[in-house]
């Protein structure tokens, strides 16, 4: 899409306002306001009012003649330029009346397509370009004339007609929806990075929420690329809100009744925000949804090490809350990287199927003239890691001395980055990945966006939703996905109109050792879908229920995983194939599981006035003592200490749903099972029996709490004096401001950390609700337009205090310890319990001041919902020995077919015309077709073909292949490694050239392979092999990983 600069005077046949007909005087003299007349008269307020008649002003037909040069007749774009309101864009409607247009607003007419400019005006683009025309402070405004002279960037016509057709079908089908209520088309869109894809669905959000109060979820996969475009959208709207792990319980809780109230119309969240709200309407209240976003929707059909298996689970929540629920919306995804193929790689397919949408789709171009590339080519010379560092550190030298320019260099793994972050000083080079911590993350950001640094190591969490828009250069260490993973990351480059990138890399054929080591310690294997069947099936049968629950820990033995949260992924995905794999065979998917892990025990207070209903209705067994009186006595932490007349108990859910499901509770679920109970809805029990408790566990950071109670006081004491010199001065103050005050004032953290901690602390104060006052001590006025803060009364001075207060009570009776638990009252009904609790608000100020750490625990045993709907289907899949799984092959297929067009990409083509078109073909499925690729895999299809054979032919056949494969030892120089491998005499000049020097035959034929553990292999041009000899030397199974050692 080629875009062109031109005035707006050079692009309009129009551009007029209500003084165009004549002098203020003159105005006055010919124009008087009535409340019935010939002519209406339309404003910014009338826009806002939807057009009621109620409280318009109109104008005679004498008066209506003299305004003829702001003559409305519908479909024209005005533009407010006068007041706080400044920059709304709307289109005037059409009346059967005449309208005119009123004061404080331009009108303007295009030569071309009127709603492109009108979407332009509304975008990111347009509103910076109107606000820098603004002149005044106590009443901002802009003229005509500097209207005129602003610069607008607009591709040809045809392209303006196709962005533009875009935004109205998504317009069209909210407001169809809205106004009907039936189901419409979905949208599809690609289109490359830095293209402004945000905009294509954030202006139809903002007309929504604007003309219908409706909602818009936007499913987005990275905290960065969340509050990334919140911020961006603030010119826009003060509508749009996200909320993710980063923010504390309180921004939360404050959030989701701004959502409810319709303060906020646009809300941000990733995929397992969404689906762990199995009812949406306690996230959203009763708003209706007009539109669902997925952004960045290739992440849907993303296999592999950053596989997140919530995306696929998305469609089936989606599809019910579309179908069996009051919301009817279309879904609208935006991509910059979908592959469409009838091949192995078709992501466009894949993304349509997983969501279940019926969709209009538009394919944008991948092609990026504004990037170059400087690919070269190297064969090693010794050995290959010490050669790769040495060339990579080179070129890292050589940007660095660079200044004017800034250098992303992307690596396959934190390990990889480390090892050559290690050869360069901090004040070289900024650093940017996963496991840092958010401060960290945030400094090297900001380093490279001031230019303190111009080069910067990163992972690929440095990626979508990062807009650094003058990065020059995106040099790859290694590959570190395919080849839309490395078009979405050179695509960081050039992002600021008029620049050029380059995206360069030293290229050898065993950089592939990196992703196909990622792709191994990811994947799922056939043992995995074998051991989930086995356990999902024991479990059936031994509980004799067709529903039951599973925890993620039941399933440690199948997955070789390192901590819960692993397998829990790792089950996720595997139970994916499965149902794929049904899907793909009959159709007919034999289980049920549902991916929203709920617990199965919770936490209770229960008083002694309450122990003999409780064991009247025959629950006692279900409860285990977790604290007793004096126990709760002592872990009081309240000014005032309470004689407590009870105690803390675990309720067992599970087992209580367990032994009454065939009784009074047939039929229902789990998680209905739980909902009723908290609801007061089971019958034949008293829900004001159990009273809600949270255990708070509280971690030290520092020393001990003594250090950490010394510190918070001080941080407090340091903001109410801010505090009091911004009330004092009544002036505005932006977050580097409050920054600069809290420094003078003796805090020694960096200026980056005190700036983030600014907005989610005042947050936190002013949200601090004690005794629910609703507001009524708020102290602090924000403007989200010019990030603003206004303090307005002295009510921090009582919050404050309050808080230190509870920080002494938590900490004067255990200052030597580094934990210490407490229990708060939750109750269920009590919506604001993260903001009117003192000791919770305390709590996560310490967490954000980075002395503390908290954890809540309001229950125990997180398990999954199972339902078995055959038992035969799934011990047919157990009887056949020799099951494959379609979708495993596949996934399989997709990491050969990646590493072969990396290869040919990066060695085969010569010009970035050639790269660019074989990009293009890539996307559009024509690689295959178009291209001589040399296999990449070296004797893959001679292997394959001869395993195959070995699989279906007899024994002896069987043995007559076989000779060709022999058991090697292998011992690995650099990487002091000792394996034993069944592999063809041919391949051991390409085995050597690996880095395996010394390679011996250890046993003859048909003795058992022997390996030092579960997964070793070996890698041949960037795909390994792993032959397994199993049941009395029998070949059953050859299996392909992706391991790299």
């Amino acid at each position: 899409m080629k875009f062109r600069k031109v005035r707006l005077c050079d692009l309009c046949s129009i551009v007029t306002d209500y003084v165009a007909n004549g002098s203020f005087k003159t105005l006055a003299d010919k124009v008087k306001y009535l409340n019935e007349g010939y002519a209406r008269v339309i404003r910014l307020v009338d826009y806002n009012n939807k057009y009621s008649k109620k409280d318009s002003i109109w104008v005679s037909k004498e008066s209506y003649e003299f305004l003829k040069k702001s003559k409305l007749y519908g479909g024209e774009i005005v533009l407010t330029n006068v007041g706080a309101n400044l920059g709304t864009v709307f289109i005037a409607p059409q009346f059967e009346y005449p309208t005119t247009l009123g004061p404080n607003a331009i009108m303007i007419k295009t030569n071309e397509n009127d709603k492109y400019l009108y979407y332009w005006l509304k975008s990111k683009n347009g509103q910076n370009t109107i606000k820098s025309i603004v002149t005044g402070s106590a009443m901002p405004k802009f003229n005509k004339t500097d209207l005129k002279n602003i610069e607008i960037a607009i591709p040809c016509i045809e392209d303006q007609d196709k962005i533009v057709e875009i935004l109205s079908n998504i317009d069209k089908k909210i407001e169809l929806n809205n106004q009907t209520n039936e189901s419409f088309k979905d949208v599809f869109v690609t289109a490359p990075t830095g293209a402004g894809k945000s905009i294509l669905f954030q202006v139809p959000a903002i007309v929504a929420a604007e003309k219908n109060e409706l909602l818009t979820i936007v499913i987005s996969p990275l905290i960065g690329l969340m509050k990334d475009q919140v911020n961006n959208i603030k010119l826009l709207t003060n509508c749009a809100a996200t909320i993710n792990s980063e923010f504390t319980p309180i921004e939360k809780e404050k959030i989701i009744e701004d959502i409810q109230n319709k303060k906020v119309s646009i809300l941000y969240i990733s995929p397992e925000t969404l689906l762990s709200n199995a009812n949406i309407e306690t996230f959203i209240g009763d708003r209706q949804i007009g539109l669902l976003v997925v952004d960045e929707a290739h992440t849907v059909s993303t296999w592999g090490k950053n596989f997140r298996p919530d995306y696929w689970y998305l469609g089936d929540y989606l599809d019910k809350l579309r179908h069996r629920t009051k919301h009817v919306f279309p879904i609208a995804t935006f991509t910059a990287t979908a592959t469409i193929s009838n091949g192995t790689e078709d992501m466009y397919h894949d993304i349509v199927e997983s969501l279940n949408l019926t969709c209009d789709t538009f394919f944008g171009e991948i092609k990026r003239k504004d990037i170059k590339f400087n690919i070269r080519n190297h064969k090693k010379n010794h050995a290959y890691k010490e050669e790769k560092d040495e060339i990579v550190c080179e070129k890292i030298r050589d940007y660095s001395k660079n200044y004017n320019d800034k250098t992303l260099v992307y690596f396959p793994t934190i390990k990889s980055l480390n090892t050559i972050a290690a050869n360069f000083s901090n004040e070289e080079i900024a650093i940017y990945h996963g496991k840092l911590d958010k401060i960290d993350k945030d400094e090297a950001l900001e380093d490279i966006r001031k230019g303190n640094k111009n080069v910067i190591l990163a992972t690929k969490a440095f990626g979508m939703g990062i807009d650094i828009e003058d990065i020059r250069n995106v040099y790859h260490f290694a590959p570190t996905g395919n080849l839309a993973d490395y078009v979405q990351e050179i695509g960081r480059a050039a992002r600021r109109s008029g620049m050029e990138g380059i995206a360069a890399t030293d290229f050898y054929k065993e950089d592939f050792r990196y992703i196909n080591k990622l792709e191994g310690m990811s994947q799922i294997t056939i043992y995995n879908i074998i051991g989930v069947l086995m356990k999902i099936l024991y479990k059936y049968k031994t509980g004799n229920k067709r529903n039951f629950l599973v925890s993620a820990d039941e399933f440690s033995h199948v997955f070789q995983a390192t901590n819960d949260n692993e397998i829990e992924s790792k089950l996720k995905a595997t139970i994916i194939a499965i149902k794929r794999d049904f899907k793909s065979m009959s159709n007919y998917v034999p289980l049920v599981f549902k991916p929203r892990s709920m617990f199965t025990k919770g936490l209770f207070f229960i008083s002694d006035s309450k122990k003999p209903i409780i064991k009247q209705y025959g629950w006692e067994k279900y409860l285990e003592l977790k604290y007793d009186r004096k126990q709760l006595e002592k872990m009081d932490v309240s000014n005032i200490k309470t004689k407590y007349m009870g105690d803390l108990y675990i309720f067992d859910f599970k087992q209580c749903w367990l032994d009454n499901y065939n009784g009074k509770y047939d039929g229902l679920t789990f998680g209905n099972f739980k909902r009723k109970f908290y609801l007061g809805e089971l019958p034949g029990i008293d829900r004001t029996c159990f009273n809600d408790r949270t255990l708070l566990k509280l971690s030290s950071k520092l020393n001990n709490f003594y250090d950490v109670k010394i510190e918070a006081l001080h941080w407090l004491n340091v903001i109410k004096s801010v505090l009091d010199d911004m009330k004092i001065s009544n002036k505005h103050y932006n977050t580097n401001d409050i920054t600069e005050l809290i420094i003078q004032k003796g805090i020694s953290s960096s200026r980056t950390k005190i700036n983030n901690l600014i907005e989610p602390l005042v947050s936190l104060l002013i949200s601090y609700d004690y005794n629910y006052t609703s507001g009524r001590y708020k102290f602090c006025d924000y403007n989200s337009k010019t990030n603003r803060y206004h303090v307005v009364s002295s009510y921090y001075d009582r919050t404050i205090n309050h808080i230190k207060s509870s920080i002494e009570n938590i900490f004067n009776s255990c200052e030597n310890s580094n934990e210490t638990i407490l229990i708060i009252n939750t109750n269920k009904e009590d919506n604001k319990i993260m903001r009117s609790d003192p000791i919770l608000v305390a709590a996560q100020i310490l967490e954000l001041l980075d002395l503390a750490s908290y954890t809540f625990e309001r229950g125990k045993s997180l398990e999954f919902f199972v339902r078995v709907n055959s038992e035969e289907t799934i011990q047919k899949v157990l009887n056949n020995h020799s099951y494959k799984s379609r979708t495993l092959t596949t996934i399989q297929k997709l990491h050969y077919d990646s590493v072969r067009y990396m290869t040919y990409f990066f060695t085969q083509l010569r010009t970035d015309d050639e790269r660019w078109q074989f990009i293009e073909d890539y996307f559009l499925g024509q690689v295959e077709n178009k291209y001589n690729i040399e296999d990449a895999i070296f004797n893959i299809k001679k292997m394959d073909s001869q395993i195959e054979k070995m699989q279906n032919q007899d024994d002896s056949y069987k043995e007559k292949i076989i000779d060709e494969v022999k058991l090697y030892e292998l011992f690995s120089e650099d990487e002091d490694e000792t394996l034993k491998f069944y592999i063809y005499d041919t391949e051991i000049k390409e085995i050597e050239n690996m880095g395996y020097k010394r390679i011996s035959p250890v046993a003859p034929v048909g003795q058992s392979l022997s390996i030092g553990k579960q997964g070793d292999d070996f890698s041949i041009n960037g795909f390994n092999y792993l032959i397994m000899k199993i049941d009395n030397y029998e070949l059953r199974n050859v299996i392909k990983t992706n391991w790299l050692i």
